[in-house]
């Protein structure tokens, strides 16, 4: 696919990347929908239809003589002669040092984010189980009404490899796609070849994109399709209409598979989009009228199946009815300025982050006195999650982007400066920039605040760097020393976040810095297992830390602000001194064999699962599934396939009643095995028991015949 974009003379080595990774999602986006609602979705099915894109393929490009048998493979022109002029060798050795080692990572670790055993590739699980993408019984709110297209791609990796070894590439392979894209964003604002390799180095080095690029998540894939769509929502704009058709194809593709990969995509694009229909308006109102109804009439494809699901299970095409147990609302329940300010100013939070308490301190300070003064409650429930605080973290969920939140200040700062310049496309980077913050408002208006959702604004710093690199650029016009040095900066601020991830620690140096920063949690748990009652009675007798709630975990302790470097030091030798930081001094070579890693250095879990699949029987292949807790579905997966082979099936059957008339409940499913952490279960069993064990927090019931018991909640 990649010979034919780039055979085609107007497509360089780039532009023929991105075309080809956007072409091959629409093939995954048809044969999944067409092989789900034909309840075909299994393994050979997929390979075959595999088989046959691949020798289509083939065979138009020998038809257009693009290969030939006589041809030997070193001479077709793959890479672009100018490619390798983006970086000084210095600069280009670091960074394929940055590249190769989140390449390593993605292949040599388990995946093991929470949200992605728990749904994201949980349901491409129960996807291939069901052969279909009907929903199906299930406690997680997430693997049913959640955007999907992420999953597609880790159901087609799992389909085609056997096994989760690979879908860990999808996010590093929408890594390479969107730095590649953000160059040629560059490129379209005039940029010369450094100035690209600038732009590839700023959005190589996003702490938050370097921790995604190697997990399961989705955020990095809906970044990149969301890059794609400014790039060539760019190339509309700028070339000539005999382009403007194909052009249009690629940035309605591009907008739809990032939209169906995460709805928030569509916040952050709805500046582009107002700006784009106006100015179509302007220029001819009937092509604008035919555009409108084309983009309109694919989003109802594209979405159609998908909401169709859910308005049969839920009466509601985009979520269930607010007393559903699966309810979970991330939208705003109050509008207004006050919110959209006030959600911003958090955001501003969740990447200013420093591993000094102080410092976090006094930004806690900025945000209270600020939030006074607009006259708004800072932790109010109907815009925001949980209590606000600033915090450092090297983690996927949790890391800010401190050097990137600066330099974008500074750009805002240079076009203010310099306002009345018109020269060098400037006015072209000014208004994209502007509809990036109206993108960005858009999301803090519609979207709560989250302290762990720093990841969903990464759309809008890999975006933001051909801005930041224009401006660099542009300064290095007076000093070209700027360039590569700021290059080096970024790429030595980077290396924590490719060595020390949290999940992913190759050294863990995590514990060193915080013991040479005294940095201590900003809160424990009460349910914190490496402390025991006399440590927590002391904390608080000592009045370091004083007992709050919070509104998505169990009750903690919080942190007294500004305390003293003793009083810290205090904090960190009592921690110390237990298990607490056990968790960071362990690196990935760890690990004896891949199911392991599922658990992150949790050994005790990994021997209560192993113990739990050695406990089963020979004819326990059909297992019944009841708990809340869904972090652990997939490893229960693999460990099953593991013992019995392609035959396992695992099932809820405990789940809320909106799900009991759903296509896959109504479907016959009897159990040898129940799993569940829900030990009161056992007194609503209406079959005979043999034998029963706990492992952990999950019991085991073993009975003598197939059971077809569920249980509403």
């Amino acid at each position: 696919m990649f010979l034919f974009y780039k055979n085609n003379p107007f497509n360089g080595f780039r532009v023929a990347v991105l075309k080809s990774l956007i072409a091959y999602s629409v093939f995954i986006f048809l044969t999944t929908e067409i092989l789900g609602n034909l309840c075909i979705l299994n393994r050979k099915f997929i390979i075959g239809s595999y088989i046959l894109f691949t020798v289509g393929i083939y065979f138009y490009l020998f038809w257009k003589k693009v290969i030939t048998f006589h041809r030997p493979f070193y001479q077709y022109k793959i890479f672009s002669d100018t490619i390798f002029s983006f970086f000084s060798k210095s600069v280009f050795v670091f960074f394929l040092l940055i590249v190769i080692t989140l390449l390593f990572l993605t292949f040599y670790v388990t995946p093991n984010n929470t949200d992605a055993l728990g749904y994201h590739i949980a349901r491409a699980m129960f996807w291939l189980q069901n052969q279909n993408l009907f929903h199906y019984p299930t406690s997680s709110p997430y693997q049913l009404y959640y955007n999907v297209f992420s999953e597609y791609l880790l159901l087609h990796t799992i389909a085609l490899t056997g096994g989760d070894g690979f879908v860990n590439s999808v996010q590093f392979i929408a890594f390479l796609g969107t730095i590649i894209t953000a160059s040629l964003i560059g490129k379209t604002f005039g940029m010369t070849n450094k100035g690209q390799g600038l732009v590839v180095i700023l959005a190589c080095c996003i702490p938050m994109g370097l921790l995604q690029a190697t997990s399961s998540q989705n955020d990095y894939l809906a970044s990149f399709y969301f890059c794609c769509t400014l790039y060539f929502g760019l190339l509309l704009i700028q070339e000539s209409s005999n382009s403007f058709k194909k052009n249009f194809q690629w940035t309605i593709l591009s907008l739809l598979l990032a939209g169906f990969t995460k709805y928030s995509i569509f916040m952050y694009c709805l500046g582009f989009i107002a700006f784009f229909g106006i100015y179509q308006l302007k220029i001819d109102w009937k092509r604008a009228t035919k555009i409108g109804s084309i983009s309109a009439g694919l989003f109802l494809i594209t979405f159609s199946a998908f909401f169709y699901r859910n308005y049969v299970v839920f009466g509601n095409i985009l979520m269930p009815n607010p007393k559903s147990m699966l309810y979970y609302n991330y939208k705003n329940e109050e509008i207004g300025i006050k919110v959209t300010l006030s959600n911003l100013s958090k955001i501003i939070g969740n990447h200013v982050g420093l591993p000094i308490n102080s410092w976090n301190n006094t930004f806690d300070k900025l945000i209270a006195k600020f939030h006074l003064f607009i006259g708004y409650d800072l932790n109010n429930m109907n815009s925001t999650f949980a209590s606000y605080y600033t915090i450092f973290s090297i983690g996927e969920d949790f890391s800010g982007n401190f050097v990137h939140f600066f330099l974008i200040c500074f750009c805002i700062f240079w076009f203010i400066i310099n306002f009345r310049k018109k020269e060098n496309n400037q006015h072209l980077v000014l208004v994209y920039f502007m509809l990036l913050f109206v993108g960005l408002v858009t999301y803090a208006s519609v979207f709560k605040w989250q302290i762990f959702h720093s990841r969903t604004q990464l759309p809008f710093f890999l975006a933001s760097t051909p801005v930041i690199g224009f401006v660099i650029w542009q300064i290095s016009k007076k000093y070209n020393w700027i360039i590569n040095t700021t290059a080096f900066i970024l790429m030595f601020a980077a290396l924590p976040y490719v060595f020390c991830n949290s999940l992913k620690p190759i050294m863990p140096m995590a514990y060193y810095f915080k013991k040479i920063f005294i940095y201590v949690p900003h809160s424990i748990g009460r349910n914190e297992e490496s402390l025991n009652k006399d440590q927590f009675q002391k904390l608080e007798e000592l009045r370091l830390y004083q007992l709050t709630s919070l509104h998505f975990t169990d009750t903690t302790y919080n942190i007294v602000p500004n305390l003293r470097r003793s009083q810290r030091k205090e904090i960190f030798e009592m921690l110390d001194s237990t298990t607490y930081y056990d968790f960071i001094r362990h690196n990935i070579f760890e690990r004896k064999e891949w199911k392991q890693g599922y658990f992150t250095f949790d050994n005790k879990t990994y021997q209560d699962f192993k113990g739990i699949f050695t406990y089963l029987r020979a004819n326990d292949y059909q297992v019944g599934f009841a708990s809340n807790d869904c972090q652990w579905i997939h490893p229960f997966f693999m460990f099953g396939q593991d013992k019995f082979g392609e035959k396992f099936k695992i099932n809820y059957i405990q789940y809320p009643q909106d799900l009991q008339y759903c296509y896959n409940a109504r479907k016959p499913y009897a159990y040898t095995a129940i799993i569940t952490d829900d030990k009161t279960l056992i007194n609503k069993l209406t079959a005979k028991l043999i034998s029963s064990k706990k492992f952990g927090i999950f019991y085991i019931f073993l009975f003598q015949k197939p059971v077809k018991d569920v249980f509403l909640q």
